[in-house]
């Protein structure tokens, strides 16, 4: 099913599209710092997610 402007030219939830003005080098980044977040939050750095050091 697809959300959107009812148009048929707008992707559900605008995907592939950058919001506010960010550029793809931008999202890629953050996906980076994120998935870095969550591998060290799994192998158990860090007492909490948020104490989690993304220092190297």
């Amino acid at each position: 099913m697809r959300v959107g402007r009812g148009d048929g030219e707008e992707p559900a939830g605008g995907e592939g599209q950058p919001r506010h003005g960010a550029t793809c080098a931008d999202l890629d980044a953050r996906v980076v710092v994120e998935r870095r977040h969550a591998s060290s939050w799994m192998i158990g750095y860090g007492e909490s997610w948020d104490e989690v050091p993304l220092d190297t």
